[in-house]
């Protein structure tokens, strides 16, 4: 089943600096999360909204990034900052994959991936993955529940701050595989939409906060409501 939003991914020079930059914007406490993607040659930070979160992510190793699947077009898209690629969760990933594929794309079949935390724990997951990264070829994830990140006790720690994102509209005219009514595509409880011609850059929407703020940064126009 498709859980939601998982995470936005956007290519920045430092994650470090963007990870405070954006967490001082929309008033959000950035934590540690983050680290090495070691088979692609990426490093990133993470903000988390609830259990979606946003990836701000570099290359490590140009070397080793250059012939991975996230690192080639990490490198052609630095120093950024700008969205590059975004993920749907599932606790069904072969299913959902095969439903995808059935109405238009064309994601390959699961593979393992992990990340170590520099506190040494590891982060696992499997993906299913379009052939290039792009705002219009979602990848599909699904989180090992047992691993860092994702037990109940990660996933509770989170709950505790109200900050949520509730959409994301892009700039595509399709999103593959995705049927889409008239507003969007509603997955778990979140819209996607894809907005064309009405913006140049991904628009996140994000509610839960003590205020309301909007404006341009890191690539993306924020609205929070």
């Amino acid at each position: 089943m498709f859980l939601g939003i998982d995470h936005v991914v956007l290519a920045v020079a430092d994650p470090d600096a963007a990870l405070a930059e954006l967490g001082a914007f929309l008033g959000v406490r950035p934590t540690t999360s983050g680290g090495r993607h070691p088979s692609w040659g990426t490093r990133n930070r993470l903000l988390w909204l609830g259990d979606t979160f946003i990836e701000l992510v570099t290359v490590a190793d140009p070397r080793e990034a250059e012939r991975s699947w996230l690192g080639a077009p990490l490198l052609d898209a630095l120093p950024g900052p700008v969205a590059i690629g975004w993920a749907i969760a599932t606790d069904d990933l072969d299913l959902d994959r095969t439903e995808l594929n059935t109405n238009g794309a064309a994601l390959a079949p699961g593979t393992a991936g992990e990340r170590r935390r520099p506190d040494g724990e590891m982060v696992r997951w499997r993906l299913a993955l379009p052939p290039e990264l792009s705002l219009r070829a979602p990848f599909l994830i699904e989180h090992d529940l047992t691993a860092a990140e994702w037990r109940p006790e990660d996933r509770a720690a989170r709950a505790i701050d109200p900050a949520r994102l509730e959409a994301i509209a892009l700039p595509v005219d399709s999103v593959d595989g995705l049927p889409f009514a008239p507003r969007g595509a509603v997955v778990g409880s979140q819209l996607i939409r894809a907005a064309g011609w009405e913006t140049s850059q991904p628009e996140i929407h994000i509610s839960g906060l003590d205020r309301s703020a909007s404006g341009t940064l890191l690539g993306c126009r924020w609205l929070v409501t």
